[in-house]
């Protein structure tokens, strides 16, 4: 027996005898459920009903590649690759629900219907899902019975049907937590989530006693225990500079941070602090103020906080990267940094349209890589320090008066060349589509200029050496235009064949990348 999983590029590409295969477990009393007494009917009839209700559950299966509910089948084979049992998992109204469980005429009663719910059930937690639902009817005794066996339990009871849910915190999160740190815990549920194929992360907020706490659960291949451990003096820099950075809590058992196993997934877990301010996002999110004025925010404290730590940090041995590396990528030393890796989609996604001028994207792209080499010479030269790396306004911490006091989620923390970081963060990028504006003169200026203040601002607490004094203009000049965000953005605008934007996005690419720049 082997289990397999069918997501939509699977189910695509079914062969007919798959399909038919699929279509024998569920065909067994099909022609009763559909009010037929097929002891009443000619053979003819009966085949003809037979052939129409195949007809039926095959164009269903096929319409499940372009289904937006259908996440993924789970298939039992034995060694003859004949299905024995198998189950869906589809999503209804933000929910997650399993559907189909049926095991074949031939092999019931094995166990083979728990084997399928348990694989459902491990690769949907594995997903990130935190909790599964699945309804019942009552009068499915062994359903029921096989549910409740993997700790399904009745979360509600209408009509003729049962509602069987399981929750991966009551299951696996909770104890794993309280294993940790030794103690039980009052409360725990789930405040966010990510989760994707290779990047899992479940941020939980806990209770014990009366204190509050924030439990990470993530895996990917970005986090790990000697990252947590990494971060905890970064953390402290950030403390001692006045920026409140919540604290890592340190288990008796396993210090601050332990990896787990879920199945056969691992997850490192580590607790902090409950932060002491809200974000910038919450704190915008209650405000009633129509408006709120961010400029002395973003163009006074942020960049003093950045020069702040770029000087405090810059001798701390830290041995991961930041997402924002040039020449190399962030994660994975045989890769390509993610600068070029986004030139190179655009450009192949781009190329061959005629919607788009193949001429400009050309001598873009061929700027980009002439500027790169030319960089590439005393590039590594460059001072480095060691940043949070992931300063949005769900991570920026501030007070009522929406002033900076600190920041949270040192996930993406690394190492980075001081100007990469301080461009990265700092210089405008447009989430808007703006069309002329992208490539207006005065605009441009105005955010150049308002990068010139930001930088008089850093360089009292940071200052540039020759060679940053030197790459600066040039760097401004291939980060600006090539960073993740506005070639996702041209991606996005692709799908939806806003040509025009794109072709003032190009224009401004261009016109960026040719500046005389004299930013200091």
């Amino acid at each position: 027996m082997h289990i397999e999983y069918w997501d939509k590029e699977k189910v695509k590409n079914l062969t007919q005898i798959e399909k038919e295969n699929w279509f024998d477990v569920y065909n067994n009393g099909l022609e009763k459920d559909r009010g037929f007494d097929i002891n009443k009917l000619s053979q003819f009839d009966v085949d003809n009903i037979k052939n129409v209700i195949q007809a039926d559950y095959l164009k269903y299966l096929d319409s499940l590649v372009d289904d937006k509910n259908f996440v993924f089948y789970t298939i039992l084979k034995n060694g003859t690759g004949k299905i024995v049992s198998l189950c869906r998992l589809v999503k209804r109204a933000g929910l997650i629900y399993l559907a189909g469980l049926e095991t074949h005429q031939d092999f019931r009663s094995q166990g083979y219907g728990k084997g399928v719910l348990l694989a459902t059930t491990k690769l949907a937690f594995e997903n990130g899902y935190e909790s599964i639902n699945s309804v019942v009817r009552k009068w499915n005794e062994a359903s029921i019975r096989i549910h409740k066996s993997v700790g399904y339990t009745v979360s509600s009871d209408k009509n003729d049907n049962l509602l069987l849910s399981l929750s991966n915190i009551n299951l696996i999160v909770k104890p794993m937590i309280e294993e940790f740190l030794n103690k039980p815990i009052k409360t725990c549920k789930l405040i966010s989530e990510r989760t994707g194929l290779d990047d899992i992360r479940l941020n939980y907020e806990i209770e014990v006693k009366d204190t509050k706490y924030v439990v990470k659960l993530h895996s990917n291949n970005f986090t790990t225990t000697n990252k947590i451990y990494e971060t905890i003096k970064l953390i402290e820099i950030h403390n001692n500079n006045g920026y409140y950075s919540p604290k890592y809590i340190n288990s008796s058992i396993y210090g601050n941070a332990h990896n787990y196993k879920i199945f056969g997934r691992t997850y490192c877990l580590w607790i902090e602090e409950y932060k002491k301010y809200l974000s910038l996002t919450e704190k915008l999110n209650e405000s009633t103020i129509p408006e709120i004025d961010l400029d002395y925010l973003y163009n006074n404290q942020i960049p003093e906080y950045i020069g702040k730590i770029a000087a405090s940090s810059r001798n701390l041995k830290f041995n991961s990267n930041s997402p924002y590396r040039l020449y190399e990528a962030f994660n994975d030393p045989n890769a390509i940094d993610e600068y070029e890796e986004y030139v190179g989609k655009i450009y192949n996604l781009l190329k061959n349209d005629i919607n788009i001028d193949y001429s400009l994207l050309n001598r873009i792209y061929k700027k980009f890589y002439k500027l790169r080499r030319e960089l590439s010479t005393n590039y590594h030269d460059l001072p480095e320090s060691i940043f949070q790396a992931d300063l949005h306004s769900e991570n920026i911490l501030v007070d009522d008066d929406f002033n900076f006091k600190g920041v949270i989620d040192f996930n993406l923390a690394g190492r980075e060349k001081v100007l990469t970081y301080l461009i990265n963060e700092l210089a405008y990028q447009e989430t808007e589509p703006i069309s002329k504006l992208w490539i207006d003169k005065d605009y441009i200026e105005k955010q150049i200029a308002k990068f010139r203040g930001q930088l008089k601002i850093f360089r009292k607490y940071y200052q540039f050496n020759e060679l940053e004094s030197q790459l600066i203009n040039d760097l401004y000049k291939i980060i600006i235009p090539f960073k993740c965000f506005p070639l996702t953005e041209i991606i996005g605008y692709f799908k939806l064949k806003d040509y025009k934007e794109i072709n003032y996005r190009l224009l401004w690419m261009e016109i960026i990348i040719n500046l005389d720049l004299k930013l200091i």
